[in-house]
């Protein structure tokens, strides 16, 4: 379930919006990570998650990341990092001390790939999806799959997939055909 959550909250954090962007290229085109500012996304629970993207770079690894922290309305907060190279976008979880690659560089239906820890097969299923949340009707929008590999995890979760918009970034997160988690609207 904590995974579910994580890739949940991670598609999440590459919605937020503002003027400034961080990174002199775009990864995978349907993600604005690379935006200073702050968003809101609702789950579907009642609860909600606010977003605040740091402008100053930091290095981890020798790799530099630009910070997003997440403040969960339960009270939680953590912080996560991302980087864009060569049109990929990674992001760095400190719990797990790993990076794992979040878009590929190549957005066409049927590329996949696994996360680094092993726990978590994604494929892009759609290019042209369309989807409607509480805040709005979506067309043209990139669907990524997420599954959870055999043997790996002692929780197990559906498959869901995650929703992006082309230059906006993630829409929502979707599980049984149900909206999870959702951006509170097109402009933050």
């Amino acid at each position: 379930m904590r995974n579910l959550l994580l890739f949940a909250v991670l598609g999440l954090c590459l919605s937020c919006n503002t003027t400034k962007s961080l990174f002199k290229t775009s990864g995978a085109a349907y993600s604005d990570h690379a935006k200073a500012g702050a968003s809101t996304y609702l789950f579907t629970n009642g609860t909600y998650a606010i977003y605040q993207r740091i402008a100053e770079p930091v290095t981890i690894n020798g790799k530099r990341y630009y910070q997003t922290d997440i403040e969960y309305s339960w009270g939680q907060t953590e912080a996560i990092y991302f980087r864009e190279e060569a049109g990929k976008v990674y992001f760095y979880y400190p719990v797990s001390n790993a990076e794992s690659l979040l878009l590929p560089a190549t957005i066409k239906t049927g590329v996949n790939w696994e996360s680094s820890d092993g726990a978590l097969r994604f494929e892009i299923t759609d290019t042209r999806a369309s989807l409607e949340t509480p805040a709005g009707s979506y067309k043209n929008l990139l669907a990524i799959k997420a599954e959870q590999l055999p043997g790996r995890e002692t929780h197990s979760f559906q498959p869901y997939i995650n929703y992006y918009q082309k230059g906006v970034g993630q829409i929502a997160s979707v599980i049984r055909g149900e909206v999870f988690s959702y951006r509170a609207s097109p402009e933050n």
